[in-house]
């Protein structure tokens, strides 16, 4: 009787939990059931903060592009690995890719420091950092400042904006960078939702970071729908300009997504895949036939919005651009 006593107990504990965590408005921290009859299981309720949570122990993620505001345009893309070891200070590394004429590439040292004590929405910071850059024509030793703001949408991720001044040589640099980050550590919960399914519809928006020419622009929209859980059908259409040549085009494409058991019992918003595509291109110059491939991930902000990164190979048969193009891709995606 004891015993059945206990586990009766034990289960309605942990059904409340459950119930508390899949909701989300508040925490239920559990006690102790104890093996005597008539003792009862202590459940005490723990306000939670919707807040972005800065700490010891939390590790911020951050992929960011550069604006630059002066000097020769180029394009560049930023990976940031930055830990908190208190509330208010956080170091990291920060790794980058630069393309002009050439590919260069660059990693730097950095310091944050974020006022204040209490978690909120908006973060503003201020930092420094030092490192060097490598590649053709390009081993300078890099420092200087910068002065930003993180914008919480959730307790895991954060829209980032931030002013950069760099020195590189005789060359003085100042930027606008834009990101997005995701937070993990010690107190951080996601909140979780249902990934696309079957039946799902989304619109891509994309744009890119190529390798093969500084001058050049590429935009696609694409239209999505998965037949079955992880493999979507896309039609798109894209608009790709290059100095003095400006294409648009159409093209179909699959995507294959790969899930594991964890992401179907939906405990995270990152979700990989693969995928191909054909078409055909018109305007400036000959038309031409194309085919790539394409890999790597998407991230769900929510059931709706989505940030879209891959690696993307392109073959055209004939025209003006080059023939074999790869490039890094990103964008955002709208899923209903």
């Amino acid at each position: 009787m004891k015993s059945s006593l206990s586990l009766t107990l034990a289960a309605i504990a942990l059904s409340l939990g459950g119930a508390a965590i899949a909701d989300g408005n508040e925490h239920i921290s559990l006690g102790r059931v104890a093996n005597e009859a008539g003792t009862v299981a202590t459940v005490k309720k723990m306000p939670t903060s919707p807040y972005l949570h800065l700490a010891q122990g939390v590790t911020e993620y951050n992929f960011n592009g550069i604006i630059q505001l002066n000097g020769t345009h180029y394009q560049a893309a930023n990976f940031q690995w930055a830990p908190f070891y208190s509330r208010n200070w956080q170091y990291g590394a920060n790794f980058g890719i630069f393309h002009q004429n050439d590919t260069n590439g660059s990693i730097e040292g950095i310091v944050n420091y974020y006022p204040g004590q209490d978690d909120k929405v908006w973060y503003p910071y201020l930092g420094g950092a030092v490192g060097f850059n490598w590649g053709p024509g390009s081993h300078d030793t890099v420092y200087g400042g910068q002065a930003g703001i993180k914008y919480g949408l959730d307790k895991n991720v954060a829209l980032t904006a931030e002013f950069q001044y760099r020195k590189q040589g005789d060359h003085n640099m100042t930027s606008l960078v834009g990101g997005v980050s995701y937070f993990t550590g010690d107190g951080l919960v996601g909140t979780s939702f249902n990934l696309p399914r079957k039946g799902s519809r989304e619109f891509q928006f994309v744009s890119d970071f190529n390798f093969n020419t500084g001058a050049r622009r590429y935009f696609a929209i694409d239209k999505g729908w998965f037949w079955d859980d992880v493999d979507e059908f896309l039609f798109g259409v894209i608009v790709d300009h290059d100095t003095d040549f400006t294409t648009g085009g159409v093209r179909v494409g699959v995507e294959h997504h790969f899930l594991s058991h964890s992401w179907q019992m939906q405990t995270s918003r990152f979700l990989p895949f693969v995928g191909g595509y054909v078409g055909t291109e018109f305007g400036d110059g000959d038309n031409s036939g194309f085919a790539g491939a394409e890999g790597g991930f998407k991230y769900y902000l929510n059931e709706n919005i989505a940030l879209k990164a891959f690696l993307d190979y392109t073959h055209r048969f004939k025209g003006p651009l080059d023939k074999d193009n790869l490039a890094i891709r990103w964008g955002m995606i709208y899923n209903h």
